[in-house]
């Protein structure tokens, strides 16, 4: 201590303290994004724009190359951690571009990820063989592309030849099923998060205010709850101090949804218990991150096992086309269905959420056709269940009953995208 009279007294000391040798570890083995350097090449100028988009949102510092020769010229003098590169280019191809990359020394431990417009045949033995990372087909949601990223730059740089390959189908299959509660009084808002939620792949259930998502805990479990702040009865708050006080909600993941994306409004949320907030509008990416980022998805919860048959019977479908003469028709039709199904999902799944029962029924009853037409029984008895179920007056059952709709329809819709790559490597 130094002290001198008029100027006051300095006060000095010293600590011991550790240094950290090795770098954090993520959360489910995902990497973090902010201030990571790409490279985009893409002789296409849209795509670049929307790549670059898509990363500099999530603080990403991008650089482009319009040619191949440009993009390896850019590796050589950049360190950069990953490159994305396009399989179809004028001058070489990614493979070709991927190749050369590996064969320099300097930059051949580059994590690469490629985007193609089409897969072909022997691609994915490709990408194992010259260790590209990654490998994603056009077009490509904003979620899956990060997620991608997030995995590969997760691995070390070592283990680039490793043969396992992040494609959108490995991603699915990584994504845990939640069982998610919505609490919102508002219809419009309901159906966002509803939509965004269910295309997910997860489960939601919808509580109108506060006290129906107090009941909706002492019933059911739930890997998250999704508690608005301004509701009527009982609001946010109340609620979640209500559910914290059960004891299956001591631990229960309770994210705010605020209006509010003021300073200090986490802290205050947090003060009153919740684990997380997120402010509206919000966009899907943002959601998904802290549904998926903070809920540990439980036992009761977790996807059924895999069918010992498909859960589509193309070759009955397949046969009856024949008989038709009709058999060229079948990918064009599947590729319809696979198209068209996110969104009758979506729509019935907004339907549940509200309690409507005409509406449950209609929008069951058209995707059950179309269910029923291509050959995947299971979902359309399903779905016959809930359209019944509505038409009757019996929403809880209905609601019950659509529960199990979502992850039979996604893998309905997994298994006919399988087939239709399936069908692009034979041709």
């Amino acid at each position: 201590m130094k002290s001198e009279v008029g100027r006051g007294s300095e006060f000095s000391f010293s600590l011991a303290l550790p240094v950290e040798t090795s770098p954090p570890t993520h959360a489910v083995g995902l990497a973090a994004l902010g201030g990571r350097r790409m490279l985009i090449v893409d002789d296409n100028q849209t795509n670049r724009r929307i790549l670059r988009e898509m990363l500099a949102a999530e603080g990403i510092n991008v650089d482009e190359a319009s040619t191949a020769a440009d993009g390896l010229e850019a590796l050589r003098r950049v360190r950069y951690d990953l490159a994305i590169l396009d399989v179809q280019m004028p001058d070489m191809d990614g493979f070709q571009l991927a190749t050369a990359v590996r064969a320099d020394k300097k930059i051949k431990g580059t994590n690469l990820l490629m985007l193609t417009s089409a897969g072909q045949r022997g691609d994915g033995e490709r990408c194992r063989e010259l260790g590209i990372r990654g490998y994603l087909t056009k077009p490509i949601s904003r979620s899956d592309l990060l997620e991608a990223l997030r995995t590969v730059l997760a691995g070390s740089p070592e283990e680039a030849g490793t043969p396992e390959v992040v494609t959108r189908h490995t991603i699915a299959e990584s994504r845990a099923t939640l069982r998610v509660l919505l609490a919102e009084d508002n219809p419009v808002n309901q159906q966002v998060a509803v939509a965004m939620l269910v295309k997910r792949g997860h489960a939601v259930h919808v509580s109108s205010n506060g006290r129906e998502a107090l009941e909706a805990v002492q019933e059911r479990d739930y890997d998250v709850v999704l508690m608005d702040i301004q509701m009527p009865e009982m609001d946010g708050f109340e609620a979640t101090h209500a559910i914290r006080a059960l004891p299956k909600g001591k631990d229960l993941p309770i994210i705010a949804l605020t209006a509010h994306a003021l300073s200090g409004e986490r802290e205050r949320c947090l003060s009153h218990g919740m684990t997380d907030y997120l402010a509206k509008p919000f966009k899907a990416h943002e959601l998904f991150a802290l549904v998926e980022g903070t809920a540990e998805p439980k036992a009761a919860a977790a996807p059924p096992p895999e069918p010992l048959v498909p859960p589509v019977d193309l070759e009955g479908f397949r046969t009856t086309l024949r008989e038709a003469g009709a058999e060229q028709a079948l990918y064009s039709i599947v590729d319809t269905y696979v198209r068209q199904a996110p969104d009758r999902l979506a729509a019935l799944a907004a339907a549940a959420a509200t309690g409507a029962g005409p509406d449950m029924a209609k929008a069951a009853h058209v995707f059950r056709g179309s269910s029923a037409t291509i050959g995947a029984r299971g979902l359309a008895e399903l779905l016959e269940r809930v359209e019944t179920s509505a038409r009757a007056g019996d929403i809880q059952a209905a609601q019950d009953a659509f529960e199990s709709v979502s992850p039979l329809a996604h893998s309905v819709i997994d298994y006919l995208r399988q087939q239709q790559r399936v069908s692009i490597t034979e041709e």
